[in-house]
């Protein structure tokens, strides 16, 4: 089943999935001690790629529109797609990065649909305020003031 087609249960259960092969993946390359192993490795598991991201349900729906956009951002892009791309990583767990790329990379400006996920994780707020919005990010920051070292310095970005 692809990406499009899957409802909100089976994108949390595919991205899971991904993330542990990924992990194991991972400890069986570090286990490798030999090139033949580590051929064997890639072998066994041939979607890992060595200090490269899990390629989860978001992250392959983002690739896909990276390359539909190209430079042109959303000005050409045919808008079926990106909004059928943009329902997938929205729905998908683990998405707070992949909202935060979408809006740097692809809108290049805030995504207003995607800060609650952004606002789930501290380092995405703290970016998506420095980076995009270049100001405050009041649904971001309960997750940013749980952590010390991004409170500091968005109350510095905020001076």
């Amino acid at each position: 089943m692809n990406e499009f087609e899957m409802n909100e249960q089976e994108l949390f259960e595919r991205t899971h999935q991904v993330l542990a092969e990924h992990e194991k993946a991972k400890a069986a390359t570090q286990a490798a001690k030999t090139d033949d192993e580590r051929k064997q490795v890639l072998e066994k598991y041939p979607d890992y790629k060595h200090g490269y991201l899990p390629l989860i349900p978001a992250r392959k729906v983002f690739e896909a529109m990276k390359v539909h956009c190209g430079d042109a951002g959303l000005e050409l892009a045919n808008p079926n797609f990106v909004e059928k791309c943009e329902r997938v990583i929205l729905q998908s767990p683990e998405s707070a990065e992949i909202c935060y790329h979408v809006a740097n990379k692809i809108r290049k400006g805030p995504w207003l649909e995607a800060e609650e996920r952004i606002a789930e994780s501290a380092w995405w707020s703290y970016q998506y305020a420095k980076s995009i919005l270049r100001g405050p990010f009041p649904a971001g920051e309960p997750a940013i003031r749980s952590e010390p070292f991004y409170s500091e310095r968005y109350d510095r970005l905020l001076a």
